[in-house]
């Protein structure tokens, strides 16, 4: 029950640059998935969802659906069914709106070699922290298995750790990227006072 209210408010709210047919090929594809605990790797909601998504969860909390609004020069818009709004590059969360803690990461841009360090400048909200400079490196962690799309396929794993010194704020982000250089699996702490994001990608 809770999830079938989930999808109707989702079916109620409406999302700039996803077309009004949307909704109507959300609901055909979710219904028969109501009750399904693994949305995320369902073969058959894959092939009859039109657009690319990504399921999420944050903490404890349980699968939530966002769907790839915009694409502008790399950066992904993704939207959820209450409007929450979800900004990736490269397959890294980058920027949040709407949630209890957003954040906004700048010169953030990870490159998946082995030993990539760089700068970065991170904005905090709720409690308002902006301009917080801080260090990003990137460590190869090795190859494995995951499942995707109810299929089993080999990703290299990276690791990313963030320190923003000015804080005392440390993060260990897990990434799982495809042969296709693609990210379609991560784990990224955004924010000190939010819960881990586990994000699986979903792209057509």
């Amino acid at each position: 029950m809770t999830r079938l209210l989930l999808i109707l408010c989702f079916l109620l709210n409406s999302c700039s640059g996803i077309p009004a047919e949307f909704y109507k090929e959300a609901y055909l594809s979710m219904r028969s998935m109501i009750g399904t605990p693994e949305l995320d790797s369902t073969k058959d909601f894959y092939e009859n969802f039109k657009f690319s998504y990504a399921s999420l969860s944050i903490g404890n909390s349980g699968q939530s659906i966002v769907v790839l609004s915009s694409i502008d020069d790399g950066l992904y818009e993704w939207v959820s069914e209450d409007g929450v709004l979800i900004y990736t590059y490269g397959g890294k969360i980058i920027k949040t709106v709407g949630l209890q803690y957003d954040s906004s990461f700048k010169a953030a841009n990870p490159e998946w070699i082995d030993g990539y360090k760089s700068n970065i400048q991170l904005d905090l909200y709720n409690p308002d922290a902006l301009s917080l400079m801080g260090k990003q490196s990137i460590s190869f962690q090795g190859s494995t298995f995951i499942n995707h799309v109810e299929q089993t396929i080999e990703v290299s794993q990276f690791m990313e750790r963030i320190s923003i010194d000015s804080i005392n704020w440390r993060a260990v982000n897990q990434y799982a990227i495809n042969q296709e250089g693609q990210v379609i699996k991560s784990i990224q702490k955004i924010h000190p006072y939010l819960p881990k994001i586990e994000i699986q990608y979903f792209f057509k």
